[in-house]
């Protein structure tokens, strides 16, 4: 995904053919269109959380610091590799 298109706009999980199911302590998601699947650790899961509503990426990476000692570069980094996963869309 493109950094830039997050300057502007929301991001939010997709919630169309999308099924998920926690499975011990992770929580595993299908794309029921693709089939392809993915488990979340604790961590990504927060990130899945925090998008159940539309959120600005900046907000989003904010929050993340403010839960993790993370400096602003990683977490984006790391954010922006999870949300390239085909699990969430831009509004």
């Amino acid at each position: 995904m493109d950094n830039s298109l997050f300057n502007t706009s929301a991001i939010e999980r997709k919630a169309d053919n999308v099924y998920t199911t926690l499975l011990h302590d992770e929580l595993v998601i299908m794309d029921a269109v693709s089939g392809e699947y993915v488990t979340l650790n604790p961590i990504a899961r927060v990130i899945w959380d925090q998008l159940e509503r539309p959120i600005h990426l900046e907000d989003l990476i904010t929050r993340l610091i403010s839960i993790y000692d993370v400096t602003e570069e990683i977490c984006r980094e790391e954010t922006l590799r999870f949300l390239s996963k085909n699990l969430f869309k831009i509004i």
